[in-house]
């Protein structure tokens, strides 16, 4: 028979995964200073626009639940105006702060900010996403520079977890292309962002298809049980940001933000994965990177998936081998 552990053992057991969850994420950051390729030490609060003069709007290029991307004018240069639904108006706030404290070569820029009657982020106009380039583009593109996307976005997100900073919403359709060259990539679309200084325990509130399967579980369970949700509710986490890394990941190798009929719903994919039955893999991704990078960021326990810093690591040691 399993012997139960007395309340001793029991402060004991949860002293020493303290400790050991300490001592992680420590070197977590230690390794996240030490390993991130794009960051850069300047930065620039944005500017607060309080002259309607100062800018324009033109047409819409994209629409989201909270908001509308439009094409416009600052200052008499080419921008991407995102105006905020009325129920996205605290997300340009949020967006405010984080932009405010975050400079990274592989992050898509803010120049600006509006409040009035709309409230509105101001940034560099881009040409399209990588799903859209893809579509353009796709038959050009080789695996050598579908991993440089990889390290790209994970070097990126390494950046942003070691300031705190969770994405939350990182997907395909979030990540733009940087310039013509079509060799580099930016991650944009910080609305869902949670700053971990301000917010302790950040609620989901992004994308069903890419939100790891602890958030899921939750998700399901506080559609049929409220009561029940709440008092077990589960909150996202640098892990969390680890899953829907893969499922980029995947799209990318994919060159596709298609995903799967039986990957689409909460109750499919969770259904899926407790029956050991992941994304199939992407003909073009090679084997090391899905055994043994995708497949544990895809792990159903948050405490087995790596750290973002670890994934970078083993995607540039892929890269230089690759590269031989």
């Amino acid at each position: 028979m399993p012997r139960h552990n007395s309340s001793a053992e029991e402060l004991i057991r949860k002293e020493s995964e303290a400790t050991e969850n300490e001592f992680s994420e420590k070197n977590e950051m230690k390794r996240e200073y030490l390993y991130i390729a794009g960051s850069t030490p300047k930065y620039s609060q944005l500017i607060i626009i309080t002259n309607k003069n100062e800018f324009s709007i033109a047409q819409e290029c994209n629409a989201g639940y909270f908001s509308k991307v439009h094409k416009g004018k600052f200052r008499n240069k080419d921008v991407a105006i995102k105006i905020a639904e009325n129920n996205g108006r605290k997300s340009i706030h949020t967006e405010l702060k984080i932009y405010d404290k975050i400079c990274h070569s592989n992050i898509l820029p803010a120049l600006a900010v509006y409040f009035g009657v709309k409230n509105m982020l101001f940034m560099p106009f881009r040409i399209c996403n990588l799903s859209q380039h893809f579509i353009s583009n796709g038959e050009n593109i080789n695996v050598p520079q579908l991993l440089k996307y990889s390290i790209q976005i994970s070097d990126a997100m390494t950046y942003l977890h070691s300031m705190k900073i969770l994405h939350c919403d990182l997907k395909i359709d979030n990540i733009l292309m940087k310039d013509s060259s079509g060799k580099n990539v930016e991650i944009s679309d910080f609305g869902c962002a949670v700053d971990l200084t301000d917010e302790v325990s950040p609620c989901f509130n992004g994308t069903t298809t890419h939100a790891a399967y602890e958030l899921l579980k939750s998700y399901i369970l506080f559609e049929t049980n409220k009561a029940v949700a709440k008092s077990m509710e589960v909150f996202c986490s640098k892990k969390s940001d680890v899953w829907s890394f893969a499922i980029t990941i995947w799209q990318i190798f994919q060159k596709s933000s298609k995903m799967p009929e039986n990957f689409r719903s909460p109750t499919d994919i969770v259904k899926n994965y407790e029956n050991g039955n992941p994304l199939p893999i992407p003909k073009l991704m090679p084997d090391y990177i899905w055994r043994y990078i995708i497949l544990r960021c895809l792990d159903l326990d948050p405490k087995v998936r790596p750290y973002m810093s670890e994934i970078y690591e083993s995607l540039n040691l892929y890269q230089q081998k690759y590269s031989t």
